[in-house]
């Protein structure tokens, strides 16, 4: 009598399918909030009292999610599409400061790109968006790093 495995077969794009989703994870949800966790304690600490300082830091929840809703969407696009390049570029790259330095000009590049998606989609004047695009080039910088190495700890790079 043969037996069968129980065990069934992972398919063949299931690892593009975690790479798209982890990059859009990291530079949807937690790409917004890296400009507020910066900003914010540095604005508390500018207040007058401790009270204000307390209600500073209690708005920071509030905040992220009014800054994940015009830049999430934005960041999941060019998150999953910056995750998916830094994988199909690991095949070719063996080292792995070559590998940190296209991952930091390709995050810096779609980091600052997403303040400008707001923009298609009508949220806010272009004023206000575009003093926000440097923001978003750091973010985007940082969540390129945090990519690759979740990337690496899953073993989704080549």
């Amino acid at each position: 009598m043969a037996t069968t495995n129980p065990v069934p077969r992972v398919h063949v794009a299931a690892p593009w399918l975690r790479t798209l989703f982890l990059g859009a994870i990291i530079c949807g949800l937690v790409g917004p909030a890296l400009p507020l966790i910066v900003y914010v304690p540095f604005m508390a600490i500018r207040q007058a009292s401790a009270g204000n300082t307390l209600t500073t830091l209690a708005a920071l929840p509030i905040a992220w999610v009014f800054a994940v809703i015009p830049m999430g969407p934005g960041g999941c696009v060019f998150g999953a599409l910056g995750a998916s390049w830094i994988r199909f570029r690991s095949r070719s790259l063996h080292a792995s400061r070559r590998l940190l330095l296209e991952s930091a000009l390709l995050g810096t590049a779609l980091g600052g790109a997403v303040p400008l998606s707001a923009l298609v989609w009508g949220w806010g004047p272009r004023e206000n968006v575009l003093s926000v695009v440097p923001a978003g080039a750091a973010s985007g910088l940082v969540c390129a790093f945090l990519v690759v190495r979740a990337l690496r700890k899953r073993d989704l790079l080549f």
